[in-house]
């Protein structure tokens, strides 16, 4: 048993058999795991190289189920990725430090497209949406939660509701589900305009609609003083 006031990363496990090393495929799971957990991720692009990318992408077909016979990783890598799958029940997703410091290669199998802006995005499009094929892949998922602004507000990452909410309602995943989406103000600190993030503007202009979810919009300060809008959504 291990105590403390911060979390442990395990850097590696070795076999004492066999002297096999599983370093290289924990450095690729622990950043795997950290993209999808919202932490800073400034020192990814500088950790990962081809083989941690081609780690990365052979586990999430594994669990997807294809090219299965072909993968070469060890059987004990494979059952901690899948447990990894089953146990983490909250996603978050941080997209400015997901487009500032997640390598193209990595935001494409992970997203269709990341982009930064406020412009409206079609109900259809799946811009800065994680793909659902990886959402699929958590079966005990209950929690999404997306940061979608750089946190002073200052820049925005906008995306079709619709299709979010789409994605969601037909996942295998059959547990209630809560999406809870985070925007800090363009005026953060409620002082010059009063201007809002994009979530309050699109979501006041949208007639986002669903069977399947229930949605709230709230304004509240954190714990900076800074003013963000929190759209929740959550399953019926």
């Amino acid at each position: 048993t291990f105590g403390g006031s911060y979390p442990l990363q395990i850097v590696s496990i070795r076999n004492t058999k066999t002297t096999q090393n599983f370093e290289i495929f924990y450095k690729a799971l622990h950043w795997f795991d950290a993209v999808l957990s919202g932490v800073s991720l400034s020192g990814l692009k500088q950790s990962l190289n081809k083989t941690d990318y081609g780690i990365i992408s052979s586990l999430i077909e594994y669990e997807m189920g294809i090219n299965c016979k072909n993968i070469n990783c060890d059987s004990y890598v494979l059952d901690t990725f899948h447990m990894f799958c089953l146990h983490k029940k909250t996603i978050t997703i941080n997209l400015y430090y997901i487009d500032i410091y997640t390598p193209k290669v990595l935001q494409n199998i992970l997203f269709d497209s990341v982009k930064k802006g406020e412009e409206d995005i079609n109900n259809k499009s799946n811009t800065n949406l994680l793909k659902k094929s990886i959402l699929n892949m958590f079966i005990n998922l209950q929690h999404v939660i997306i940061y979608a602004t750089e946190g002073y507000g200052s820049e925005s990452y906008s995306f079709s509701f619709s299709a979010l909410l789409s994605d969601l309602s037909s996942l295998k995943n059959k547990n209630k589900l809560k999406c809870t989406i985070n925007g800090v103000w363009t005026d953060r600190k409620n002082k010059k305009d009063g201007k809002q993030s994009w979530i309050y503007y699109q979501y006041s202009g949208s007639h986002t609609k669903s069977s399947s979810f229930t949605s709230s919009l709230k304004s509240a300060t954190d714990n900076w003083g800074d003013y963000n809008d929190i759209l929740t959504f959550e399953s019926v």
